[in-house]
């Protein structure tokens, strides 16, 4: 405690700030300038108070310096002095209005922005923003196209960091009403405008990307995940005027880069869908956040549906066969994965209470009508969905895929999950039995199971065979039909019974099915040896510890050798991983 005796050192900084004609530049040029404000120097922070002095400092967070001082020290020193949330200066900027006009002048420059730059600005914003809610807010919605100066540097991603922290104000009551005012400026209808498929692909991904985060930091399907909630933007989203005007642009026949803004699209919906589903809803769950309604959504889609089910068959962007290491194959592309992704979150969407509790006729989209028509009393939004979903066939369609495409396991995946939801749906509830009885009848799933086990039976006899690569998800599949037919056969009617009391599928069911379930139920190496054997075992051997790691290793390695298959994508790569 050398300071009670008056051994108390003088720091560098207060060295400098004794001179007459100290400099900001002799500040922080020292070492100990950052820790100095953190410590609260009455000294400093009188002399950084000064306007000039202040308007200095902003000056070099956002100046093209001559220097390396001036480009790379200093911006970063002025930035992370602010960063301190030393109140009083805070206070001193957001009331001079002439610095924060100099400052916010920063968005003005034409794009691309100095990547640097930028991140210095909008943590200085940022910083702002969190000690002056209330008076930055209100100098932003003051500034002259606001959002066409953010939508300009769309591509500069601290300046969308700093977007999505003004929306994310939303949440604390000194913000509120900022994502109000942001949608009355038409942010959601300028996003979804940069979707155009006229545009370059790169101004799609990064629109749907803020999109996306939007979609992120409002309401969640997860009580524990912060967000703002319900708000403008995402009602804005979800109308069916949106959806419409941006399904248009995914599906445009003739715009070059139409593929392009179909991908990041199909992302934007299934974003949509997964962040605002809520599982627990029956439950009555009182922490969840209240059920969003997307039958707007679902109406839009219900009438494209065709358009979607098309690009399956015949897509846009697939090239001609490449090779890859199990031979020349046409690819299945992106294209056609994203839009069975698709077809499979509206089939879990379709599930939703509230999507069963509201009638087809009364959404405003005229998109559900022809569902609706096809039944006597209107029918709910889900049921209409899934009536569509039979009418088009689009679950024979994705099975087609899975069976043509043996390679993909992410197609794989994605048919599985569709294959099963529809395999254990509610019987008696609302058109689910129809879909049911559509997989068996239309899509004849029993067959295309028993015809897959033969070819890749083939496929193994011959020299060099190996499995087929979806015999994994094959299995799953067959073992959810079994379950579905122990349990319902008689609520099935007499539709499927040609279907499930063939005679392959029955010797598939007893034998082929029952076999492989079976081995898969079997330990790796077999049985373990019983305590005496392995007490003789040990007699036997030499107890070098280094030999038994070795023998693990060896094993493990065996048995991941034992459960890999070869995995080819449409690049033409491979890629060793678990079976289905």
């Amino acid at each position: 405690m050398f300071w009670r005796f008056g051994f108390n050192p003088v720091s560098a900084v207060d060295q400098l700030l004794e001179k007459e004609d100290v400099t900001l530049e002799e500040l922080m040029d020292e070492e100990d300038l950052l820790q100095e404000c953190k410590s609260h120097n009455v000294r400093l922070i009188e002399y950084l108070s000064e306007p000039a002095t202040l308007e200095k400092l902003l000056q070099y967070v956002i100046a093209d310096g001559e220097d390396e001082k001036e480009r790379f020290k200093y911006p970063y020193v002025a930035s992370e002095v602010i960063a301190c949330e030393i109140w009083s200066i805070c206070e001193l900027i957001v009331e001079n209005r002439a610095i924060m006009n100099n400052f916010w002048s920063f968005l003005s420059r034409p794009a691309p922005l100095n990547p640097l730059q930028a991140s210095y600005f909008s943590k200085v914003m940022g910083v702002l923003l969190q000690k002056k809610t209330v008076e930055v807010l209100a100098f932003i919605k003051g500034q002259p196209n606001v959002l066409d100066r953010f939508l300009e540097h769309m591509a500069t991603s601290a300046v969308m960091d700093l977007l999505l922290k003004i929306i994310s104000m939303e949440e604390i009551p000194d913000g509120q009403g900022i994502v109000e005012w942001l949608n009355q400026q038409g942010l959601m209808s300028a996003l979804i405008g940069r979707m155009d498929p006229n545009n370059d692909p790169d101004v799609h991904a990064t629109a749907a990307q803020v999109l996306l985060d939007i979609i992120t930091i409002s309401q969640s399907s997860n009580p524990e995940q912060p967000s703002i909630g319900t708000n403008s933007l995402i009602r804005e989203l979800k109308s069916a005027a949106c959806v419409t005007r941006l399904v248009d642009y995914m599906l445009d026949p003739k715009a070059p880069n139409s593929t392009s803004t179909l991908v990041n699209g199909v992302a934007i919906f299934i974003e949509l869908i997964r962040r605002n589903y809520n599982d627990l809803e029956e439950e009555e769950d009182v922490t969840a956040p209240p059920p969003v309604d997307l039958s707007d959504l679902i109406c839009v889609l219900i009438e494209r549906l065709p358009e979607f089910k098309q690009l399956l068959m015949s897509p846009k962007s697939v090239s001609d066969a490449v090779d890859t290491t199990m031979g020349r194959r046409v690819p299945l592309g992106f294209e056609r994965l994203r839009v069975c992704e698709l077809f499979a979150e509206l089939l879990h969407l379709s599930n939703m209470g509230l999507l069963n509790s509201l009638l087809a006729s009364d959404t405003d989209s005229a998109a559900a009508q022809p569902a609706a028509k096809s039944e006597t009393h209107p029918i709910s939004v889900g049921a209409a969905l899934k009536l569509k979903f039979i009418e088009t066939g689009v679950l024979s369609t994705c099975l087609d895929l899975f069976f043509d495409f043996p390679w993909n396991n992410f197609l794989h995946t994605v048919v599985y999950d569709m294959v099963h939801q529809v395999l254990n749906l509610p019987l008696d509830v609302g058109c689910n039995r129809n879909l049911v009885v559509s997989l068996f009848c239309d899509a004849k799933i029993t067959c295309r199971i028993t015809s897959a086990q033969r070819t890749n039976d083939f496929n193994v006899e011959q020299p060099k065979g190996v499995r087929l690569g979806f015999m994994g998800h094959l299995t799953f599949i067959a073992d959810q039909v079994v379950r579905l037919l122990e349990r319902s056969t008689s609520e099935l009617g007499a539709a499927i019974e040609p279907y499930c009391t063939a005679e392959d599928w029955q010797e598939y069911v007893s034998k082929t099915l029952r076999e492989t379930k079976e081995r898969d139920h079997e330990q790796l190496g077999g049985q373990r040896p019983s305590a005496l054997a392995g007490m003789s075992m040990l007699n036997l051997v030499d107890n070098d510890d280094d030999d038994e790691e070795d023998d693990e290793d060896g094993e493990r390695q065996a048995s991941r050798n034992l459960a890999s298959d070869q995995v080819c994508f449409d690049d033409g790569s491979a890629l060793a991983l678990s079976e289905d």
